[in-house]
């Protein structure tokens, strides 16, 4: 009661200021404890944002570092890539030289083989003028003795003949003046008979073809085929261009040689017949003739057919003999046609 009497008695003007005041200062008082709780949530938020800025600083630092690795990794591998395409145009400049003098290699090599060809084509139609020339020499010398010996054997005839009429008409002797024992009555001169200079056995046909032995056929039909297999692999390599790798010149080599073979086997195989007594040889781009209905024409066998020995030799005068073996026709039948007009050969 003590206490609210002097507020009781204050003036009612002045109650209501202290009033306000009081209103004041506890309004006052609760703005500044919202400011400071203002502050306080501001503060925070500062704080908060500023462990965010550092924690996006500390992560932008390790991306910038991370990022300065990665540059100097791009780097180094901008500095391989750098070296290895120095390497490459190195290399590829090396091979662009390298296949440059494999082309003029080849190039000098065709032009070789080309060359060779030339000159092998020239010696080989050289040869076969000169084969061509000895071989019509030898016939025309095997005509001229054929000529010969039919005009001997004329000759002969037209003498014997001559000589035979000269004694027929000879002067019979006179009869002696003394009787004498009669002599015995001679005997009339025998003709002299004419040979006949040329063998003409009976029962001989006027042809007879002599086969050519069949092992030289089957290594020509080998060969060729060798050939075409190293000539396919030949192109093959050609195609993949490969040629002057050593796959590519062992292939062409075999080519050539197994080639060279074929040829050389064509052109041992030959072909031997008889006609009208006269035996023909085709050997290559030769062919000769033996008379054998001249006895003059001398025949020799060496051996026995079938053997490795065997072979029979034609005699020429003034030149070596002339062979004839197993490798240009079969043994057998040709020693068969030739036993009517030779019936000595091999005795």
């Amino acid at each position: 009661m003590s206490s609210a009497t002097p507020d009781a008695q204050l003036p009612r003007k002045v109650r209501r200021e202290l009033e306000r005041a009081t209103r004041d200062v506890t309004d006052a008082a609760q703005a500044a404890h919202a400011a400071r709780e203002v502050a306080e949530r501001s503060a925070a938020a500062h704080a908060e944002q500023a462990a965010r800025a550092g924690a996006v600083a500390a992560e932008a630092i390790q991306g910038r570092a991370a990022a300065e690795r990665v540059a100097r990794t791009e780097a180094q591998r901008r500095t391989v890539a750098e070296q290895l395409a120095s390497e490459t145009a190195e290399q590829a400049a090396m091979a662009n030289a390298t296949a440059q003098a494999a082309l003029i290699a080849r190039t000098e090599a065709e032009e070789s083989a080309l060359r060779a060809s030339l000159q092998r084509e020239a010696a080989e139609a050289n040869a076969r003028a000169q084969a061509e020339a000895a071989a019509r020499a030898e016939a025309r010398a095997q005509e001229l003795a054929a000529a010969l010996e039919e005009a001997r054997a004329a000759l002969l005839e037209q003498t014997q003949a001559t000589m035979a009429g000269q004694h027929a008409q000879a002067p019979a002797p006179l009869p002696a003046v003394t009787p004498a024992p009669a002599a015995p009555e001679a005997a009339p001169p025998k003709p002299i008979a004419t040979p006949d200079a040329r063998i003409r056995p009976e029962g001989v046909p006027d042809v007879v073809e002599l086969p050519s032995p069949s092992s030289s056929a089957v290594v020509t039909v080998l060969l060729g085929a060798g050939a075409l297999v190293a000539a396919a692999a030949a192109v093959y390599q050609a195609y993949l261009d490969l040629l002057t790798t050593p796959p590519g010149i062992a292939a062409s080599g075999a080519t050539l040689l197994l080639v060279l073979l074929v040829g050389r086997s064509n052109g041992s195989a030959g072909r031997v017949w008889l006609e009208g007594g006269v035996l023909h040889v085709e050997e290559g781009d030769s062919h000769r003739r033996f008379d054998l209905r001249s006895p003059d024409t001398e025949v020799q066998m060496v051996g026995r057919p079938g053997t490795r020995r065997w072979k029979v030799l034609f005699l020429r005068n003034g030149m070596a003999p002339y062979e004839v073996d197993s490798r240009l026709v079969d043994p057998r039948p040709f020693v068969a046609a030739l036993e009517p007009w030779r019936r000595k050969l091999g005795g």
